[in-house]
Formats: C-alpha cells, structure tokens, sequence
C-alpha cells in the first residue's frame, strides 16, 4: 500500500459537527458501545439498531438459500492443528511468534513499524504500539483467540461468571420467536454491530482442537464430539457439546476502519486488538444472558468453529476473494464470535449482495497482498495447503505465506482488509457503490478504477492515530471520510 501522509485528518472541536449531531440524533448501525442509565432506555437503543440494521439491509441484499456449496464426499470437519498459526509453527519448528518477537523488537528499537515503515523516532514507535498492547487487554482477558482456549477461563461451556443465583431456576419458556429478538438486543448491548442466528451446522465445528499450539513436537489434541448428555463436559480426550445444541448466535464487531487502513505498520494492529477484545466481550455476555435464562451457552472467539461459514449462514455477510466474511454495513472491516445454545431461536437467512461477482473482477486484496498467498484464480474445490478445509467451492488462500510476511515485517499484516473496495465509511455515495454492485454488473471495472483513482488503499500514516477525532472503541465519528 502506499502511504497518505497525514491525509484527512481532523482538528477535535468541542462541539458536534453536522454528521455527529444526525449520528446522536438518529442513531447508527450498531451504535451500542454506550449503554445508558436506564435499562429501559438501553433496550429501546439496541432494538431501534436493530431495527435500523434490517432498513439499511432491505435496499441492498436479497435472501437466498445456503450459498455454501459443500462437496459432501470430499468434505471434513476441520482440526485447529492445522490452523495456519499452528501449521506455520512446525514448519519453523518454533514458535511463529517467536521470530515475529526478535523482528519486533529490531524494528522498534529502530523507530520503525515494520522492514519498510519508519514511524519516527524510537518513542513514537513505542507509542504506537504501546496503543495497541493496551487494546489487547480485553483479548487477554477472555482468552486470547486460537490458542486453544476451548472451555477455558472465561470460554469455559459451562459456568456462570456473575448470576449462578438466577441460572438455579427452572429455564424461561418463551416462543422462539421473543428469545431470538432478546437474544438480539443483548448481542447489540454486549458491543455487536450486527448480530445472526443460524442453525448450529456442524460440519463447521471443529473435528479437534489442539491445546499447546505452539508446541509443535508435543501435540495435545482433543476430539470435540456431540453426545446425548445433559450439559457441557470435558475428558482427557473429548470436548463434549450436547446434542440439544441446535443454534449458533454470530456477532460481528467492526474494526475502527482508519486505523486498519495504515496496515501493514503498527496502527493497524490497534484495530485489530480492537476487534479481538470487543468479540471476546460480545461473546461471554451474550453466554452469560442465555444462561441466566436458563440454557447451555458455549462461547466461542476464533475457537470451536469455523466463524466464515456459519457467519454467512447466519445472514451476516458473504465470502470475500480473500477468505474474510464482507458485510454489508462494514466489509471486512470486522471480526466475529459465536455462541452454541440449545435455546430454541429463529434462523435468519443467508444474504447477497453482489460480492461474489465484483470479488470475481476485483482482485485487489491479492494485487496489494505483501506475501501473495491471495489467489488471483478462480474459485475451485481444492486446498493449496492443509491450512484450508477443503471440499467446499471457494477461493483457496496459503496463509502460511501470509504470516511469513508478518515474520520478515516484524508487525503484522491487514492489508487486504485495508484495500477492500466494500471497506468504506458511511455516506450515499458508497451506498449507490454498493447497490450499482449487486445490479449492474457491468459497472465493476468502472469502480475498481475509481477507487483506485479517488486514492483508496493508500496507506495512512501511523502517528495519525494521536490526531484523530476519535468515538468510543477507536470508530471515527464522521463516517463521510474516506
């Protein structure tokens, strides 16, 4: 990506410009991160965004039967052994973030942010990334992602962190229709942007889950099975989800978009901590409501499942070229979370919205991609590694390239998020982008050149991060900017 020098940056003022003042007035996609006072008042806030979400959805997306299309012959369930943080490591034969550390800590004792990237001097550098390490604190907290942290701490399948009281009375019955819209409104209250429900399919779930996944010549691994048991349990060998376990509640948290647009430097990484912390939140209190109601909660970050199929599943988004889930209101600008209950829900349906096509001609993500493990193919059934879970038509990515890159950069990498011509700010003209996407399919050349000519994807640069006008959890108040 090339660099936008302190490009649209804000001077803060002390009172609302017009598109915060319509924001407060109105409200946005999603706008939760404040709980009011009063509880009343709170709920009223999170159903009118969801309210407002499904508006904002009517105009632009379709709703289609499972999109996924699944070769039932080829098809596994997938072993998080074999996630590309674990597969890479035996490749070194150490841990990835190992070498990733030593190039780290040469980089910023540099100044730098990466091989290429100057931030400034030694303390800027630090600063940077001492934002970032603060905004992991919440990933930290409630288990950091793909580390095995299947019923773990605050993951755990079967525990009440807060209300045990309220858990010992005979379960709620409501019709699934009520459980579904207040499932919802915790979802929005616990930080979702947007939230889905979809029947808990289970070839997402992961066939086994490995514990020391940075040891690669010990391997611990633990099958993960559906019995005919009462509640959640766990042996040496076997993570037991009961078969009463029906439905997935999918969340998607946005990332603050002007930070993830200076990847690959260091600014990045504070969207992404961003992200990692908010979904870990989002999902522990959507398993704590369901379970003070009565019901098996099974929280779950990156672990478990495979989050992209039961997101699309759930209605949140489609599969980009790159392997993210795109939504509608953000790209894939987001990261996402689940939650596995037997609390009877109402699915939602699967959605387009013309990503497919426009990922078709588009092919940016893997044109601005460092490491150039985004294909520039066509979709297909076979794997590239035993990274991908194959027998699904789809676009095969070699991850473990990807974090090579990040190795050798000493910082990591979200460019492809960054450059997504679907990751944009809030205004009309993205809107019309949008709709013209999905029904004017001859319009697709016209917008790659226009977003490549109006300057999007070009980097930002780091310390604009200490200049920004900021809202809560890093978003930028004015959508408008690009």
């Amino acid at each position: 990506m090339k660099s936008r020098e302190n490009d649209g940056v804000k001077a803060s003022g002390a009172g609302m410009n017009r598109r915060q003042f319509a924001k407060a007035a109105l409200g946005g996609i999603g706008a939760v991160a404040a709980v009011p006072a009063m509880l009343g008042e709170a709920i009223a806030k999170a159903e009118a965004d969801e309210r407002k979400s499904v508006e904002f959805r009517r105009n632009l997306v379709t709703t289609v039967d499972n999109p996924i299309l699944v070769d039932e012959t080829v098809h596994r369930r997938f072993s998080s052994a074999n996630i590309a943080f674990n597969a890479y490591s035996r490749d070194l034969g150490e841990s990835h973030w190992a070498v990733y550390g030593r190039n780290f800590v040469k980089n910023l004792q540099q100044g730098k942010g990466g091989t290429d990237i100057v931030v400034g001097s030694f303390d800027d550098a630090r600063a940077v990334n001492a934002l970032e390490a603060a905004m992991q604190t919440g990933n930290r907290l409630t288990g950091n992602h793909g580390e095995g942290n299947e019923n773990r701490g605050p993951l755990a399948w079967d525990n009440n962190i807060t209300s045990a009281d309220l858990a010992s009375f005979p379960r709620t019955e409501l019709p699934p229709e009520d459980f579904t819209r207040q499932v919802k409104v915790a979802a929005r209250l616990g930080g979702a942007n947007l939230v889905g429900v979809c029947k808990l399919n289970r070839r997402w779930v992961y066939e086994s889950t490995q514990r020391n996944v940075y040891s690669p010549d010990e391997p611990q691994t633990q099958r993960i099975v559906f019995r005919d048991v009462e509640r959640p349990t766990e042996t040496p060998e076997e993570l037991v989800i009961p078969e009463s376990v029906q439905y997935a509640v999918v969340m998607a948290v946005e990332m603050p978009r002007t930070v993830i647009q200076s990847s690959p430097g260091p600014a990045a990484g504070i969207g992404d901590a961003l992200g990692y912390s908010r979904m870990g939140w989002a999902s522990v209190a959507v398993a704590e409501y369901i379970r003070c109601m009565g019901y098996i909660a099974i929280p779950c970050k990156n672990d478990t499942a495979l989050s992209v199929p039961l997101a699309i599943e759930a209605g949140l988004g489609e599969a980009g070229r790159m392997g993210a889930l795109i939504t509608p209101e953000f790209g894939p600008c987001v990261r996402l979370c689940k939650v596995f209950t037997n609390m009877p829900l109402v699915p939602d349906k699967p959605i387009r919205f013309g990503v497919e096509e426009f990922c078709n001609h588009c092919k940016k993500c893997a044109r601005e991609c460092p490491s150039k493990c985004i294909t520039e193919g066509e979709q297909t059934w076979e794997p590239r590694n035993e990274c991908n879970n194959g027998g699904v038509k789809k676009w095969y990515n070699d991850y473990k390239k990807c974090l090579g890159f990040w190795d050798e950069n000493g910082m990591s990498c979200t460019n492809c998020v960054a450059v997504c011509p679907f990751t944009k700010g809030d205004m009309w003209a993205h809107h019309f982008t949008e709709w013209s996407i999905k029904n004017i399919h001859a319009s697709h050349p016209v917008w790659l050149n226009l977003d490549d000519a109006f300057g999007y994807g070009e980097r930002r640069h780091d310390l604009d991060v200490f200049k920004r006008d900021f809202a809560p959890y890093g978003m930028d108040p004015d959508k408008m900017e690009r």
